[in-house]
């Protein structure tokens, strides 16, 4: 039947008071990483310190880049402290692996399922060699001086 041609007694018969009421569950927030163990952010963590370490240890000479490196430090903090808070007020509903069940089962993805070890490596990767990077050239610069 077209719209036009139903008549407001016939809307009245099709729509209950019920049907307008939104039934809504409460909020409840989902687990953001549950098939992820809690050492892989520790390993991302200690990655990121020594990067900013390795800027540290070789880059530091002047109160100009101390304050750019402190600066560093801060943002590196709130880049930690964020997740960390997101993942304190998620549900503990399951048990998390540990890092040797989850270098066995993996993890899936939206592209699809994907070992532990390429997973690890994917996350790993930037900081890591960002922190290689960070040592080479302060070696060069020292050699420099």
């Amino acid at each position: 039947m077209r719209h036009e041609k139903i008549s407001v007694d016939d809307r009245r018969k099709l729509v209950t008071l019920s049907d307008l009421y939104l039934k809504a569950e409460p909020f409840r927030s989902a687990p953001s990483t549950p098939d992820m163990p809690a050492s892989i952010g520790k390993m991302i963590i200690i990655s990121y310190v020594l990067l900013l370490g390795s800027f540290a240890v070789t880059m530091i000479g002047s109160p100009g880049t101390a304050l750019a490196l402190a600066i560093c430090f801060f943002f590196l903090g709130m880049y930690l402290l964020v997740p960390a808070i997101f993942l304190k007020v998620e549900p503990q509903h399951q048990r998390r692996p540990d890092l040797s069940e989850f270098m066995e089962a993996g993890m899936q993805t939206y592209t699809g399922h994907m070992k532990g070890k390429d997973v690890l490596a994917q996350i790993l990767m930037v900081p890591l060699l960002l922190t290689g990077a960070a040592i080479v050239m302060g070696i060069i610069a020292l050699q420099l001086v």
